[in-house]
């Protein structure tokens, strides 16, 4: 019985390892137009139907002249001998491919594999240019003497607007503090009485 489940284990390990050795690897540009093949169907003319799976959902089924769609997101395609054909690629359309035949009665059934790698899609944003062509600065040099007659004028002309600033706040609180003398002085009289002439 051991003996057995050994004979059937290293079928399976042959069997899983000849199906990957027979995988196809593909390495695929963003935006690019790519066709996967199915290599076991240039082996095979008879079929019942063919369908094409990609990480085991199917995508497309051709059963004679009838082609089912399976993913309407995916602009999937059959070409030339049964072809999986990819139109602007994208890096989520990279993963395991996988062709199936299934087989005429009394036949084996068939399948490939295929491995898709896309890269990744670089944006370029537009640069700006100028109409005239190349934008160029131009410099131009100030002697020292300009640029302290320049800081000194600034200077003086806030000194100036801080000192106007101080005074009309001074002659403000003046006025202000006269105002009210006045109106405590005013609120302190009080009429004697006639009483005391």
């Amino acid at each position: 019985m051991p003996e057995g489940i050994w004979a059937r284990s290293l079928l399976l390990v042959l069997h899983c390892w000849s199906s990957l050795s027979q995988q196809i690897h593909i390495r695929a540009k963003c935006n690019e137009d790519i066709s996967l093949p199915c290599s076991v169907n240039e082996q095979s003319d008879t079929y019942r139907y063919m369908v094409w799976y990609k990480n085991e959902t199917a995508i497309i089924k051709r059963k004679f002249n009838d082609v089912t769609f399976y993913n309407k997101s995916s602009p999937a395609s059959l070409g030339v001998r049964g072809t999986l054909v990819l139109q602007n690629v994208q890096t989520s359309d990279s993963g395991y491919y996988q062709c199936y035949l299934a087989a005429d009665v009394g036949q084996k059934d068939k399948q490939s594999y295929v491995s898709l790698t896309v890269s990744e899609c670089v944006t370029v944003s537009p640069t700006w240019s100028p109409p005239g062509g190349q934008c160029s600065l131009d410099v131009v040099e100030v002697s020292v003497l300009w640029s302290l007659l320049g800081f000194s004028v600034i200077s003086i002309s806030k000194v100036i607007f801080c000192t106007i600033t101080v005074i009309v706040c001074k002659k403000q609180k003046g006025n202000e503090a006269r105002n009210r003398s006045r109106k405590q002085s005013n609120s302190s009289y009080k009429p004697r009485d006639k009483r005391y002439y």
